[in-house]
């Protein structure tokens, strides 16, 4: 029996970094496969970069260019989001394919979505309005990042509600239930919600208190602003009941938020590795304390 073909559209452009979005293509990944498809992947990317294979599946990565920029200027000015204009290929050949899978909705490619001959699946997975308008509440108000994430979320909430109501998409997508409740679908029966399970039964021990605890280990994308948060509110909190207590902290970060938490003597810093086996064992325990949330971490 042959196998259909999928391509599965992503913005994932680095493999290796084991972050929620590449866990969320792991997650459609398996569906498909569970399904007897044989996959491709096309990642959207802003630099040239050489075709690849991730878990056995070829990656062809399509780069910006040029004339996609001005493409995603002139579609800006017609009053979509830039976070999904941005991401529109102008090159992009799926004719061997009938089947095509939009991880997240700013993968959307609009000259696909009126092609009868496709049959589309969308990983709307969680609404992005709610995600910028939650970082835009997070932001200062002094910080211009407040209005572009204010500004992006109301154009991402009106996109939305056209692309979920307007357009056929054979499945949709959810990472719970909350999230297939307010995309309030018409059709309900097509709306699957995929969501991540812990391989391995876990085993709550007995913590020590605060104040015996010597160090602990955190591992995130350090500019994302949940985990930032998270990450000061965990150095107060030390602060006031355990000065001894070091935190590791291991994550991508830009120095304007490395300035920041090195204001923290409590904090130790590595940056992103690879391998961070070493660090891990330095403490004993990870912690994250979550304020606030959004991705594809709920």
């Amino acid at each position: 029996m042959t196998s259909s073909k999928i391509t599965i559209i992503t913005t994932v452009y680095d493999f290796t970094e084991r972050r929620g979005l590449i866990e969320r293509l792991d997650s459609l990944i398996n569906f498909f496969l569970s399904k007897r498809f044989e996959i491709t992947i096309l990642s959207l990317c802003f630099k040239k970069k050489i075709n690849t294979k991730y878990k056995g599946i070829e990656v062809k990565f399509i780069p910006i260019t040029f004339n996609d920029c001005l493409s995603a200027l002139s579609s800006v000015f017609r009053g979509n989001p830039l976070s999904v204009s941005i991401f529109q290929r102008k090159n992009i050949l799926l004719s061997h394919n009938k089947y095509i899978c939009f991880h997240l909705i700013r993968t959307i490619q609009f000259k696909l979505l009126n092609l009868n001959e496709k049959v589309l699946y969308l990983d709307f997975c969680e609404s992005l309005a709610s995600n910028f308008s939650l970082r835009s509440n997070y932001s200062k108000i002094s910080m211009i990042k407040k209005f572009i994430y204010s500004f992006e979320a109301k154009k991402l909430s009106k996109f939305e509600k056209i692309v979920l109501n307007n357009y056929k998409f054979s499945q949709y997508f959810f990472i719970n239930q909350y999230e297939k409740d307010i995309a309030n679908l018409k059709d309900t029966k097509k709306a699957l919600i995929i969501n991540r399970h812990l391989t391995k039964h876990l085993t709550i021990k007995k913590i020590d208190v605060i104040h015996k605890i010597k160090s602990l280990f955190f591992v995130g994308h350090i500019d994302y602003e949940p985990n930032i948060d998270s990450i000061i509110t965990l150095a107060n909190l030390f602060v006031q009941f355990n000065k001894k207590c070091k935190l590791h902290i291991v994550g991508r970060i830009n120095n304007k938020n490395k300035r920041i938490l090195l204001k923290y003597k409590n904090l130790i810093l590595y940056d992103y590795l690879h391998d961070y086996s070493s660090i891990a064992k330095l403490s004993k325990y990870g912690w994250a304390y979550m304020n606030f949330s959004t991705g594809t971490q709920n």
